[in-house]
């Protein structure tokens, strides 16, 4: 191939790359045998090569509430309609279908599979009810269509497809990270699921978790939910995981209690900030489990 593109100015697409990676040295002897030659390949991982430069396709963006003035023009809410329209056509588009359709897009964080599984269930069911079941299960994001390949066919699949190619050590560590809500630094990801700065790297590099510009870490919620799922699987090691992310948080808000008291006080707050929603779910649990001296220690 490399001998008959040399000399060439030709654009090859190689789509959905991460199920070729044991063959990444036939891409680098084309882009070294044939320099005129440019490729964009589509991969959930990336290649990691000299000549490699990533383009992070990010979810849809959606409503962060239900009744938001001009939700159909976030992208998500968009496609979501653009697609229910084909099921319905001539469908009034009112304020309680944005409603519902901004709730959808916001539950699947706009994945735009997911929001094609979603809408491939609105024969079936009303907006409310795909909404209520997207919160049962992750499971429900099926799709019923003949002429879906296998591995588009449920988030699922897509999910255990990219963590099957993970090293046991590293996918014990993605399925404790599902405890976290919201972003989370790397020194919890070290203290609850036992992470690793190299672990966090291939976990990163499989686009299973991001990295924010913040400095913290963030889970996509439906690879969240496909991770608890997991998790549940083996006896004894989601509660494992929540000891040591209550534990953790009981530290975390210790320590700021007592930097508040100091001139360290506005970066207390926003170390708290950052991570509120870990704190809030770390500390309700403590009180859900009556754990009166983690309690104590939080406050």
């Amino acid at each position: 191939m490399a001998g008959f593109l040399d000399g060439k100015h030709r654009l090859l697409v190689l789509d959905s790359f991460e199920h070729l990676l044991s063959g990444v040295d036939v891409v680098i002897d084309l882009l070294q045998l044939a320099p005129e030659v440019k490729l964009l390949i589509t991969s959930r991982e990336k290649l990691n090569i000299q000549d490699e430069t990533v383009l992070h396709i990010k979810p849809l963006t959606y409503p962060e509430y239900e009744s938001v003035p001009g939700a159909e023009q976030y992208a998500a809410v968009d496609m979501f309609l653009s697609l229910l329209q084909r099921l319905e056509p001539g469908l009034l588009i009112s304020p309680d279908i944005l409603a519902d359709v901004s709730l959808i897009c916001r539950q699947v964080e706009g994945l735009p599979l997911a929001i094609e599984l979603a809408v491939g269930w609105a024969d079936t069911l009303s907006l409310e009810e795909i909404a209520e079941e997207i919160n049962n299960s992750i499971e429900f994001l099926e799709t019923r269509r003949r002429d879906s390949s296998d591995r588009h066919r449920n988030i699922s699949a897509v999910l255990e497809s990219s963590l099957q190619t993970l090293p046991d050590a590293d996918r014990a560590v993605m399925e404790k990270l599902c405890v976290f809500r919201g972003a989370f630094t790397r020194e919890a990801a070290e203290a609850v699921a036992g992470a690793t700065l190299y672990s966090l790297a291939r976990l990163i590099n499989k686009s299973l978790v991001r990295h924010q510009d913040t400095g913290g870490y963030y889970i996509h919620e439906l690879v969240r939910q496909y991770s608890e799922v997991r998790l549940n699987r083996v006896p004894g090691q989601r509660e494992t995981a929540q000891d040591r992310f209550r534990e953790y948080y009981a530290a975390f808000l210790e320590a700021q209690w007592h930097d508040m008291k100091s001139a360290k006080r506005s970066t207390a707050f926003e170390r708290i900030d950052a991570e509120l929603d870990n704190c809030l779910i770390a500390f309700q649990s403590m009180i859900e489990l009556n754990e009166a001296g983690q309690i104590w220690r939080s406050m």
